[in-house]
């Protein structure tokens, strides 16, 4: 008996950390909302990664890697470069601007919310 074929598809990502700026690509296995969502999920894993330090004074230069693992607590916010289907990425009808101030960056998005 076969086992059932896991549904994946990779997406382009930015992800902002509290002293990184990883790009890279992000395989989810199943939906991609339950996915990121999930409390049980304590890493996300992201694929030919480059990571830029965020800090202009940190002394580690730009560095690449096949494979990380980032903790789900080190997660500030997720940026798709490929463009998403709302079927994928169902966004809630009211939208507000939002700016957020960190200490090396400012995060500036539209935020779907609801009713």
């Amino acid at each position: 008996m076969a086992l059932p074929k896991l549904q994946s598809k990779q997406y382009k990502v930015e992800v902002f950390t509290p002293q990184f700026l990883l790009s890279g690509t992000l395989e989810p296995v199943g939906s991609l909302m339950s996915y990121l969502n999930n409390a049980d999920r304590n890493n996300i894993p992201l694929k030919q990664v480059s990571a830029t330090p965020i800090e202009p004074n940190f002394s580690l230069p730009v560095f690449a890697a096949e494979e990380l693992w980032l903790p789900h607590k080190e997660l500030i916010a997720i940026r798709f470069l490929d463009v998403i289907s709302a079927d994928t990425m169902p966004l809630l009808s009211n939208k507000e601007k939002v700016r957020v101030f960190l200490p090396h960056i400012v995060v500036q998005a539209t935020f779907s919310r609801g009713a």
